[in-house]
């Protein structure tokens, strides 16, 4: 397939090859280059915390309350009835 790269750099990439790799819009991409190519590399996201997330973390750890959790949503949970208080 070809397709003509357009004002501000944009490139409509086929929703044939989006299907097959699993991507849809707003997922996330890593564009590199060997020097002769452009290499699209599908790009896991995971949640990231925000200031005051990373705010709250930082309290309990100097704390030395902190407490192990199994997953990451078993810790947003956690955080989620902290900033209740």
């Amino acid at each position: 397939m070809v397709e003509k790269i357009k004002k501000q750099n944009l490139l409509k990439i086929p929703n044939i090859i989006l299907k097959r790799v699993g991507l849809m819009a707003g997922d996330y991409v890593e564009v590199a280059d060997d020097g002769y190519r452009i290499i699209i590399t599908p790009k896991s996201t995971e949640e990231t915390f925000t200031d005051e997330e990373w705010g709250k973390l930082a309290k309990l750890a100097k704390s030395k309350k902190g407490k192990a959790f199994r997953s990451s949503e078993a810790l947003m949970k956690h955080l989620d009835k902290l900033s209740k208080k």
